[in-house]
């Protein structure tokens, strides 16, 4: 394409662009970076308040986990003996000496 074939392009483009004045262009491009900053900042103050909450509950919530208390001597008594159940429940028990006992019959 030549200048010749453009040119009534060109003419038209020029008629529909306006030209901004640089003191208003200087002011949107100033309010859009401080509302993009505004963003910003509150986007942060959010995450570190989430923060902040996060670590006052967690500190709460494991403080509120019961533990079952644990056993300061462990005893080895059944094995000691080598016996059954049978034996350790039967073997210390003290002689039944009333009703019912055949001692008194005698």
């Amino acid at each position: 394409m030549t200048e010749e074939e453009l040119s009534p392009w060109l003419r038209r483009y020029r008629l529909t662009a306006a030209e901004e004045l640089t003191p208003a262009l200087d002011e949107a491009i100033l309010r859009a970076a401080s509302g993009r900053a505004m963003r910003v900042r509150t986007v942060r103050r959010s995450i570190v308040g989430l923060a902040l909450t996060a670590v006052v509950i967690s500190s709460f919530w494991s403080a509120r986990l019961l533990r079952a208390p644990q056993a300061k001597e462990v005893t080895d008594y059944g094995r000691l003996e080598g016996a059954t159940r049978y034996y350790l429940l039967n073997v210390a028990a003290a002689p039944h000496t009333g009703i019912g006992s055949k001692d008194q019959e005698q």
